[in-house]
């Protein structure tokens, strides 16, 4: 037997088996079959998860403060380690996308094998006809093995713009999880607040609970004993279930408060956690000097919402670029080191190169829609930003007024629980005096109760508040890396960051002066009345307030008993019957400057001064804007403009006037050379043309 046969014999077993082999595999991939969780398959799945959530999580051994509740939630919080380790997986994203820019290196090895011998027949080139011999030119079987390296001149451009796009969404991720660490101190200063008014007042609303309820039975036992009329007892029995509800309530409210803490932190649930005794202080009026203009650039450039649409649109202009790289024609560069054990080749072992060029013909029918479709998604994107800066906008101003409101609650419930504790002081005497009924007694500690309850949560919303204007302003305390720091260090950084307005403050531009509380005094109405008429009502003193227009920055106020002088742009116009003022105190982003709101001012009083009789007065408002950035933008803003100052005039004593507005874009620009490489030069150049023009017409009489 020849050796040739010996091989072919030895080699069936091996093919056989192998076939076997595959049929088994085959076999088993469709015998996969639903296997459902049992609870001993669950049950170290679930210790191993309760274990990582108590991982590292310090034990609170003192009484819990703010800070340490805020640094406990930033460190050990599980949505925001969920938070963090999504930005690290996009930074991740990030290494991988930049490799696609590099070549492809392929190692390959192959086996081949056929039953039978590769034979060819030849022809006689002169004669055309078969030559009677024939060849094998191949082995039955032999093995391959290949090391080449391709390299695409598109994949090149297609991976920058891809790593670009990456980076982009890593910058999102970091966006997001700023803004979730805003939303969770928001939620940990509730909880907080909540649980302390809950420690403070458990056993004062226990103790009150139980009085009403000794109260409702002794009053039972008096209508069944008929020593009061039954109606006098249902009616006090009727009031004394109404204080239990509300004690039940309040009680209901206070239970939860731990769980929600303790959740946020990442502390056990079900143990109280005791917390620390502090004052109870509102915040100072520091907020309140801030111009709204200053507060707004602030909000524009470090808002993480409209920074995550400023990258989007940075996603949607390279996937533009990656649009046309497609379009154009491909070179791709090979080179490869090859062997192949065939006998009958003369050369095993050889190196191989070449260049190819391909274009895809089908691009230059489908290249235009490409390119538009990808053009309508920058513009979406563009839309977007534009939406969220608005919203971003209408953040800041809704979080101030807020923010000031939550202040003036604040003190309005601290002087209500001070006058409710010290009824409630009268009525605890009287009741040891025997002089006061346990209705008396139980009705006002439950409203110091629920007065102090409402102190509390009047002081929280302050506090969250005030974290919703820091959120609106896009900043947050500068700390470390939360895993590096240890917790108390984590808590100090907290406990000495200062609010961002105050480093506003700093800025005199930013700073405005809250102006003069006017107190009216009251008006005693006439010792005797006319026959038929009323006597003059008497008028509560009224703390005069500023009003708060979007958009427009609190204005200064004026010097008491003085009468400023008119500007010159208002005496100029005062010498015309159909009066013009100009006003072109904005900037880049609509935003009334100080300077505009002075000269408002100024034109308000000119107005009242000179036209008593507003009924007949015809005001028209129109706004321009400045032929900088996308055209579409020029007719809204210069519209949007002029409301804002129809707005502003109305809120401040011009509402019974008629006013029209009109918007006329940028078509009629007053400085007309503002051609400038410099961004914020072409800014200053066309802030006169960033302007709004009022006209002051009378109807005869």
């Amino acid at each position: 037997m020849s050796a040739k046969s010996k091989t072919e014999q030895l080699q069936r077993p091996v093919r056989l088996t192998m076939v076997a082999l595959a049929c088994i595999l085959a076999a088993g991939c469709a015998s996969i079959q639903p296997d459902a969780l049992t609870t001993s398959d669950l049950q170290p799945l679930t210790s191993a998860d309760t274990a990582a959530i108590r991982e590292g999580v310090e034990p609170i051994v003192e009484p819990l403060t703010l800070e340490e509740a805020l640094a406990r939630a930033l460190k050990y919080n599980l949505d925001r380690r969920t938070k963090l380790m999504e930005e690290a997986l996009a930074l991740g994203q990030v290494d991988i996308a930049k490799m696609d820019m590099l070549p492809k290196v392929l190692a390959q090895a192959g086996y081949s094998w056929r039953n039978n011998d590769r034979i060819s027949n030849s022809l006689d080139p002169s004669t055309q006809t078969p030559v009677t011999n024939r060849f094998i030119s191949s082995d039955r079987q032999h093995t391959t093995s290949e090391l080449g390296l391709t390299w695409s001149l598109l994949d090149v451009g297609l991976g920058y713009y891809g790593a670009q796009q990456q980076t982009n969404r890593f910058l999102i991720a970091s966006e997001r999880r700023r803004k979730a660490m805003h939303l969770l101190m928001q939620d940990v200063r509730t909880a907080y607040w909540r649980a302390a008014s809950a420690q403070l007042l458990r056993d004062e609303v226990a103790q009150t609970i139980d009085l009403a309820q000794d109260a409702l039975a002794d009053a039972r036992r008096a209508e069944a004993e008929r020593i009061r009329s039954p109606l006098e007892s249902l009616r006090y029995q009727r009031q004394l279930m109404e204080n239990l509800r509300l004690l039940e309530s309040i009680s209901q409210e206070m239970s939860s408060a731990q769980i929600d803490l303790a959740s946020l932190i990442n502390a056990p649930v079900g143990p109280v956690i005791p917390l620390a005794e502090r004052d109870l202080i509102n915040i100072d009026d520091q907020v309140m000097k801030v111009a709204v203009g200053c507060m707004e650039e602030v909000a524009l450039s470090q808002n993480p919402d409209l920074r995550e649409q400023h990258y989007n649109t940075r996603i949607a202009r390279d996937e533009t670029r990656r649009t046309l790289a497609r379009l154009f024609p491909n070179i791709t560069f090979n080179y490869g080191i090859k062997y192949d054990s065939d006998s009958y080749l003369v050369n095993r072992n050889w190196n191989e190169a070449g260049l190819q060029v391909s274009f895809n013909l089908m691009n230059l029918f489908t290249g235009a829609t490409q390119i538009k479709m990808a053009e309508a998604g920058v513009a979406l994107s563009d839309q977007r930003r534009v939406a969220a800066q608005l919203a971003v906008i209408t953040q800041v101003h809704l979080a101030r007024l807020q923010l000031v409101n939550a202040r003036n609650q604040y003190e309005h419930a601290d002087a209500i629980y001070a006058t409710d504790r010290k009824i409630s002081e009268v009525t605890r005497n009287r009741q040891n005096a025997l002089s006061q009924s346990q209705l008396d007694l139980v009705s006002n500690n439950t409203a110091a109760i629920l007065s102090l309850l409402r102190k509390y949560q009047a002081l929280s919303q302050v506090q969250v508040s005030e974290n919703r204007l820091t959120a609106a302003l896009g900043l947050e305390p500068e700390i470390g890396s939360t895993d590096e720091l240890a917790l108390n260090d984590l808590a100090l950084q907290l406990q000495s960051y200062k609010a961002p307005w105050v480093t506003m403050l700093e800025k005199t531009d930013c700073r405005v002066e809250l102006p003069a509380k006017v107190v009216k005094k009251p008006q005693l109405p006439a010792k005797k009345a006319l026959a038929g008429v009323d006597p003059q009502p008497t008028v509560p003193e009224v703390a005069a307030t500023t009003p708060v227009v979007p958009k427009v920055a609190t204005p200064e106020p004026a010097v008491a008993l003085q009468k400023p002088e008119l500007p010159p742009v208002v005496k100029a116009a005062a010498a015309n019957p159909n009066r013009e003022f100009r006003l072109s105190g904005f900037v880049f982003n609509g935003v009334v400057l100080n300077k505009g709101v002075a000269e408002l001012n100024d034109f308000v009083k000119y107005v009242r001064d000179t036209y008593p009789d507003l009924s007949r007065v015809q005001i028209k408002v129109t706004g321009h804007a400045d032929p900088m950035g996308q055209p579409r933008l020029y007719q809204p803003l210069s519209e949007a403009r002029a409301n804002m100052v129809v707005e502003y005039l109305r809120a401040n004593g011009l509402g019974g006037a008629s006013m029209t507005t009109e918007g006329r874009g940028a078509s009629e620009p007053v400085e007309k050379n503002c051609l400038k490489e410099d961004l914020v030069q072409a800014k200053l150049c066309n802030a006169p043309n960033r302007r709004v023009d009022i006209q002051i017409s009378t109807q005869p009489e």
